[in-house]
């Protein structure tokens, strides 16, 4: 297992003792491509690995001059991806899961982007169908086990349910706690405690598949390094 933290901006690059980083970026805007060029040429420079993780993707609108112009987008982060990019699952516009040429849309998408990197599909709007939509799409998997729990699931029991087929295509994990109402609206993304579920769903996922590379998803070096105790305190990290 592989541990590592995402940022927005240069502020952690070289303040915190991990190898791995996660360009996160909200939207795909040409600002965004060239902010991203930047953040990848430093963490190159730092002696460490990246992942692209632009959330702002929609592959399956079937708007044509408007999914084209999306994907060209994103195509320009996967082409300065280190270790490839990780994007959100998609749903119909009711919320329903994929079908139709929504469908197939998604799947043109997926393949032109993985001719560039690999791509790894999260969970993340449609959790309750999450093992669905890896089956169906996905070469690689991001488990997002706070996304699970912010959804109401256990995502321990969520482990329980993953065939070998998913398992054998698992390549990253987002860790965070679900832990009630932040001031930004979310209710996840705060920093591991001792004994959490999401540190006994880490372990399982490490077990079924000890090659993980596991990204911290919090907002400061503080959680952070409250995170890393809390893993130090279950022999997930360092020493005790």
């Amino acid at each position: 297992m592989e541990l590592g933290y995402r940022i927005f901006d240069s502020q952690l690059i070289r303040q915190l003792d991990l190898s791995l980083i996660q360009i996160s970026v909200w939207r795909t805007s040409e600002a965004d491509i060239q902010r991203v060029k930047i953040l990848g040429d430093m963490i190159k420079s730092a002696g460490k690995r990246f992942v692209i993780h632009p959330m702002d993707v929609y592959l399956s609108d079937i708007h044509e001059k408007i999914r084209e112009e999306n994907l060209n987008r994103v195509k320009r982060f996967a082409q300065m991806a280190d270790l490839g990019l990780i994007i959100h699952d998609e749903v119909l516009p009711d919320g329903q899961p994929l079908a139709g040429r929504w469908r197939e849309c998604f799947q043109s998408g997926l393949a032109d982007l993985e001719e560039i990197c690999p791509v790894s599909l999260e969970n993340a709007r449609d959790c309750h169908h999450a093992i669905w939509f890896w089956k169906t799409f996905a070469h690689h998997i991001t488990f997002d086990i706070g996304h699970f729990e912010s959804c109401g699931m256990n995502s321990l029991d969520v482990v329980g349910q993953l065939k070998p087929e998913c398992i054998r295509k698992l390549t990253f994990v987002h860790l965070h706690r679900s832990n009630g109402l932040k001031p930004n609206g979310l209710i996840d993304h705060w920093p591991l405690i001792p004994g959490c579920r999401e540190i006994e769903t880490l372990k399982e996922l490490q077990r079924l598949k000890p090659d993980i590379k596991v990204v911290l998803e919090l907002d400061t070096a503080e959680d952070i390094m409250d995170s890393l105790d809390a893993l130090r305190s279950d022999s997930l990290y360092g020493e005790k």
